[in-house]
């Protein structure tokens, strides 16, 4: 399991190779976990309604949160 892997301290580096819905949330837990990690592409994107006229405004906050989370973890 996720958890099981990010609680083995012999694993330093995490690759998410999941659906781009859940990489955000994903690259958080293991980034908390103290791990580095590699995404797969696409890093985020917008899963909600595509005439919503957010969407850009959307994902600039999430890339901005989640490089704060990557800065604060110390790792990359």
């Amino acid at each position: 399991s996720m958890k099981e892997m990010l609680a083995a301290q012999e694993i330093d580096l995490v690759d998410i190779c999941t659906p781009p819905c859940m990489h955000v949330s994903m690259i958080r837990e293991a980034l908390a976990a103290k791990k580095h990690v590699i995404s797969e592409k696409p890093l985020t994107g917008w899963f909600g309604n595509p005439q919503d006229p957010r969407m850009l405004e959307h994902v600039t906050e999430e890339l901005d949160s989640l490089r704060e989370a990557v800065n604060a973890s110390g790792k990359h």
